[in-house]
């Protein structure tokens, strides 16, 4: 038509903006080992004189065929040191990559599944001279992660004398089952410049077992409606698998409790019980209770609780479906951490790759139709999550640089910057770094740098819980902030019925993208109920 502007298409470019952002799909066939060089303390060195990784050493990762011999048959190798602006992805060089203590190095390698190769590691002097060499097996990559406990020996065929060894996580992360994803849905990294800086209730209205609670109980369906009836744009729920597989919502890996009927009057009298070793139905019959001023207090259980949206332990299903579909929720995957100590946070026995294929699986099945995004504390959750999919933005947590707690192991978590590379080596949406960080005059510098990247920042900790705070985290950039009691500290201007919740939600692709998920599951789960009940 005369007179009309015709737009043009351009690979890469979202919206129309000139800019272009091209990222890696998803898996579907192939898996991805990580090789990860994360901790402060990797090498243990026997004969100094003969490899020294006090000073820089190279490191190089070969394929290896059955017969032991290098080979590139379906293997793709890739490599990452984490440094501000720097951090992608790489093929690797000829002698390997430079690697001190302290360095973070992930080696990335694309292979097919089930997994049947072995690899080499090969380590030389700046000057190229090799200095060290040694192998893992197929076998030795088990389950969905662990720690490699390596031999490093000379670097000639015959070598047995060991030299040095080498303590060496490593992540296998397969491919989801799921066969819907494709490029008509990709929102992985979608967060249009548009959207306000974003208010974010945390656990919903905010943590209640403490002092001074908010009247509804944190994660609860009564708790997160009441955040969005505060005109919270998101909140922010926690997820855990049971015994036998059902995603529900609580915040720490297991709760105090005691058998029925039994009366407690000192915190010793009470038994600590893990999610993930009782089933749902267990779950929701056990009795609850929280230390407040040194004291056991008991809470209702699930089941004693009449007032059903109060009910403790929701499952995910249950507050996918219930909540109205213009609240955002933020989907933090609780997994543990190991302490710098060692000691970890809790024991984990669920198979990393089946937890976060369940909490997938679910979110798809029953999330479409709002905004949704994943976060988590585990650096690798971030890296599944990243590549098992391509629907929903995933965001890397860290608590920093803390006196409020002692630092992880994995040096990733340890600051706002190392989480901002990481996020850009693995291609996440963003970081959520903790409070305490952003306080210095530096708070305003890290978040531009996480902006410089393209990335966006979700604040969260106790140093929210203020409206002054608030207000100063949306002054030095932050891209949302998470915090209690948005029925006390959500900014004025928010308490309106045209709040930016409803606007930007409504304008966004989000929707689209997820109404059109929506239809393909629905379909897919009409021929899944028919096959099951053909049984």
């Amino acid at each position: 038509m005369s007179g009309t502007k015709t737009r043009v298409d351009r690979f890469g470019d979202a919206d129309g903006s000139g800019e272009t952002q091209v990222n890696r799909g998803w898996l579907t066939n192939d898996c991805i080992v990580q090789l990860k060089f994360e901790r402060e303390q990797m090498f243990q060195v026997l004969d100094i004189e003969k490899f020294d990784p006090a000073d820089e050493v190279l490191v190089k990762i070969l394929p290896l065929n059955e017969e032991s011999e290098p080979t590139e048959a379906g293997v793709h190798v890739e490599v990452a040191k984490l440094k501000y602006g720097e951090s992608h992805l790489q093929p690797q060089q000829a002698f390997g990559i430079p690697y001190v203590r302290g360095d973070v190095v992930v080696f990335h390698i694309t292979a097919p599944c089930p997994l049947q190769t072995a690899f080499a590691l090969l380590f030389h002097t700046p000057d190229q001279r090799a200095i060290g060499k040694a192998v893992i097996t197929a076998a030795q990559l088990a389950g969905s992660e662990g720690v490699l406990e390596l031999s490093i020996t000379e670097p000639v065929p015959e070598a047995t004398t060991i030299i040095a060894r080498l303590t060496l996580p490593y992540l296998i992360v397969k491919p989801f089952a799921d066969k819907t994803l494709d490029f008509r849905t990709t929102y992985a990294h979608y967060w249009p410049k548009s959207w306000p800086n974003l208010n974010v209730g945390h656990r919903g209205n905010g943590r209640s077992y403490i002092a001074d609670p908010p009247a509804e109980r944190e994660n609860t369906i009564a708790s997160f409606m009441r955040a969005y009836d505060k005109f919270a744009d998101m909140i922010e729920l926690d997820v855990h698998l049971t015994a036998d597989g059902v995603p529900v919502i609580y915040h720490d890996f297991g709760m105090r409790t005691a058998r029925q009927g039994k009366e407690i009057t000192k915190i010793e009298q009470l038994e600590y019980v893990l999610i993930k070793d009782v089933s749902y139905e267990k779950l929701k019959q056990l009795r609850v209770f929280a230390v407040i001023n040194g004291k056991p207090v008991e809470f209702p259980s699930h089941n004693t609780e009449s007032r059903v949206e109060h009910r403790i332990f929701p499952t995910l299903v249950d507050v996918l479906e219930g909540l109205p579909k213009s609240l955002g929720i933020d989907v933090e995957i609780k997994w543990p951490q190991r302490r710098a100590s060692g000691a970890p946070e809790a024991h984990q026995t669920i198979d990393k790759n089946f937890f976060t294929d369940r909490v997938l699986a679910t979110v798809i099945n029953h999330g479409c139709g709002r905004p949704l995004l994943f976060s988590s504390f585990d650096a690798d959750i971030c890296t599944m999550l990243r590549f098992k999919q391509n629907l929903f933005p995933v965001m890397f947590l860290t608590q920093g640089q803390t006196k409020k707690w002692s630092p992880f192991m994995d040096l990733r978590t340890r600051t706002v910057e190392q989480a901002i590379n990481n996020a850009q080596a693995f291609e996440l949406a963003g970081t959520a770094p903790h409070a305490e960080d952003l306080l210095s005059e530096e708070g305003a510098q890290l978040l531009q740098k996480a902006r410089n990247l393209g990335q966006i920042s979700l604040v969260w900790g106790d140093d929210c819980n203020s409206k002054e705070r608030v207000k100063y985290f949306v002054e030095i950039g932050a891209t949302a902030t998470c915090y209690d009691r948005t029925d006390l500290y959500i900014p004025e201007a928010k308490n309106v019925h045209s709040s930016t919740r409803l606007v930007c939600w409504r304008n966004s692709r989000i929707s689209a993208c997820a109404k059109l998920m929506k239809e393909k599951v629905i379909r897919r789960g009409v021929r899944k109920r028919i096959r099951v009940g053909s049984l």
